[in-house]
């Protein structure tokens, strides 16, 4: 229980998590609708096969991150988003540099 202080900024609940091969031709995510997901995460080899399959779960201007190693990845899901209505894709390269404190 949250003390009564803590109640007007109290997160909604959580929303429950369903496993499945979200690259599947067959996935859905039962009891989302829509246009109800606001973001995305996708750390997968192949997001492209899962892109035309989430997408419609996206609200409009909402949000998809993929992480892909390779160029060639990028590319692929770049042509498949662009196709699924997705507009001003960005892509961002990540390094990592360590420092000793």
């Amino acid at each position: 229980l949250q003390p009564p202080a803590c109640r007007p900024n109290a997160l909604p609940p959580p929303k429950p998590m369903q496993h499945g091969d979200v690259c599947q031709p067959e996935w859905k995510y039962d009891g989302v609708p829509e246009g109800g997901v606001d973001a995305a995460f996708f750390d997968l080899p192949n997001p492209w096969l899962a892109v035309p399959l989430a997408a419609p779960l996206l609200r409009a201007g909402g949000r998809l991150c993929t992480f892909s190693p390779c160029i060639e990845q990028v590319e692929r899901t770049l042509a498949v988003l662009a196709a699924a209505g997705f507009t001003r894709p960005e892509v961002v390269e990540v390094l990592v540099r360590t420092h000793e404190v």
